[in-house]
């Protein structure tokens, strides 16, 4: 057994003292260029964290994370068989217009989270209401930041909106689009929790005891997404929950925003996936979606992974990290006065129609995405062979106002090479 009282005989060494021997070692150089590194979202990260150094609170969550298994008509009955020991499912956005009678045949015995993308008729919801294992996931505001319409219009969305929230007492916000389109950690917090302040201004009377679920895109930077999403719970807590009985679930997925088509690029993204899901499961997060970006049906090996994963993180390692507390904690006050400013203004579906939303994430990704750039340079340009089914994708429609669209990293090299480019001299400028 190891006697850890050993090392109280050991000398405290300050912050003080360990800059002046890191000083000493860089022979002249500058301490802030070459030990602090600036994130895109004005974060500084220092080279070490001690107690001294490190704001006093804590920010400790045990959490299980679990895996919700997506499922569609195609392959649902090939799921059930296989995965008998799951209990959770999420019913992905593939449904035709006439799914209730697919969801009669789910067993009664497992719940699923259904996500609408269509209209729905006041006896559709009468139908989804009469099944007690399907949970309603609707998200007007949402759909309109990523598409630029309302499923119907505002009254009638808010309207429905209102009756699933009162029945189901579940207030869904699908947040994946801040992530997509290359929003910071920074805004994905605060405009999630503005659209929460919008949606909970539309109730005629808050109910002392609901849920909130939020659902989100995680990137692969796991040592900013993981404070990110407890930055997001800790202001969650701390504005919303304050004597009231509201629960929050954090359901993630991994993002494509960093996917890459490219074939050199193949196995960066299978790291990327599993990274995504460790930040997850560090961040504290009450699901998780195994399936990876693009592909139709479940990856047996991805989700042996994740399953792996899960099982190994019984405890939370980030817990009284001195990294990981100061970094949500700086996280929390940036986002913090992002929303007050939000809110203070009209809130987030005003600013989302006068297009102040759309202009700072295209601000905030631009930077981004130079930043990506100016280190990417692959060497073989060819494209996987799913490439060009994707890119060659377009779905023009008249809107109400400009989307929220995502948009992958790499996807103005891809479009590129598309275009007959293989053979030319690689550069990183982009037009």
């Amino acid at each position: 057994m190891i006697d850890f009282d050993i090392f109280d005989s050991f000398p405290k060494i300050s912050t003080k003292q360990w800059k002046q021997k890191i000083q000493f070692e860089l022979e002249g150089d500058d301490y802030n260029k070459r030990c602090i590194w600036q994130s895109a979202e004005e974060i500084a990260i220092n080279s070490f964290y001690n107690a001294e150094t490190t704001a006093s609170l804590r920010f400790f969550w045990e959490r299980n994370t679990q895996l919700l298994i997506p499922i569609s008509e195609n392959i649902i009955n090939d799921i059930f068989a296989q995965y008998t020991d799951f209990e959770q499912f999420i019913i992905n956005n593939t449904l035709q217009k006439e799914f209730i009678p697919f969801l009669d045949k789910l067993p009664k015995n497992k719940t699923f989270f259904l996500p609408i993308h269509q209209k729905l008729s006041k006896q559709d919801l009468d139908k989804i209401f009469s099944l007690p294992n399907i949970q309603l996931l609707f998200d007007p505001i949402g759909n309109l930041a990523k598409t630029g319409n309302f499923f119907e219009n505002k009254s009638k969305d808010i309207e429905i909106w209102k009756s699933i929230f009162y029945e189901d007492k579940n207030l869904f916000i699908d947040a994946q689009f801040l992530a997509e389109s290359g929003a910071t950690h920074l805004q994905q917090i605060a405009y999630t929790l503005a659209i929460l302040s919008d949606y909970i201004s539309f109730l005629e009377e808050t109910p002392t005891s609901f849920r909130v679920t939020i659902q989100i895109a995680s990137l692969p930077d796991l040592y900013l997404e993981a404070p990110k999403i407890k930055a997001l719970r800790w202001l969650f807590e701390s504005i919303f929950n304050i004597n009231k009985s509201i629960d929050l679930e954090i359901i993630s997925n991994p993002s494509t925003r960093f996917t890459s088509f490219l074939k050199d690029e193949k196995e960066y993204n299978e790291i990327r996936y599993k990274w995504t899901l460790q930040g997850a499961i560090w961040g504290g997060c009450n699901y998780f979606i195994p399936q990876k970006p693009f592909e139709a049906t479940i990856n047996i090996n991805f989700l042996e992974f994740c399953r792996k994963k899960i099982k190994e993180n019984t405890t939370n390692p980030i817990n009284n990290s001195f990294y990981f507390d100061t970094i949500t904690y700086q996280m929390a006050q940036k986002s913090l006065r992002i929303w007050q400013s939000i809110v203070s203004n009209k809130g987030f579906l005003s600013q989302l129609k006068n297009h102040i939303i759309q202009r700072k994430i295209k601000e905030k990704s631009r930077s981004k995405n130079q930043d990506f750039y100016s280190d990417f340079s692959p060497q073989n340009t060819n494209l996987q062979e799913f490439a060009k089914e994707f890119l060659h994708k377009k779905n023009y429609q008249k809107t109400l106002l400009e989307p929220i669209l995502p948009k992958r990293v790499t996807e103005l090299y891809e479009q590129k090479f598309l275009k007959n480019e293989q053979n030319r001299p690689f550069s990183n400028k982009i037009d």
